[in-house]
């Protein structure tokens, strides 16, 4: 069996927070935002994370700043919500692979599913 190649160009650290907050209600481009009934940011965040870090994205710069020590070829980022993440990969042409917490998956499906 031979084996495929995969290649990182890109690695996006955000926290778990769903929704860029900063950015007005609909002003995204294909963004429908929370519609009735649909599960809101609490639903997604760690009660054990730290508020100031996660305000801060500490965590998510150390992990950008770490990868791009190990790869200077990826584009390494920190973004403060799982909405700029996705808004920052569909400006990519690449597939997409997403891990981390059930929180932050949980939270990238709802958001995908909004901008269907």
């Amino acid at each position: 069996m031979s084996e495929a190649k995969v290649e990182v160009k890109h690695a996006v650290f955000c926290t778990n927070t769903a929704y860029n907050h900063q950015t007005k209600l609909g002003s995204s481009p294909g963004i429908s935002r929370r519609p009735s009934g649909c599960l809101t940011d609490s639903d997604f965040v760690n009660a054990n994370a730290d508020p100031n870090a996660i305000k801060t994205l500490s965590l998510q710069r150390h992990l950008a700043e770490t990868m791009k020590s190990l790869d200077q070829a990826v584009e390494s980022v920190a973004l403060p919500s799982i909405e700029d993440a996705i808004n920052f990969m569909k400006e990519k042409d690449v597939q997409v692979f997403v891990t981390g917490s059930l929180h932050l998956v949980g939270g990238t499906i709802a958001v995908l599913e909004e901008q269907v």
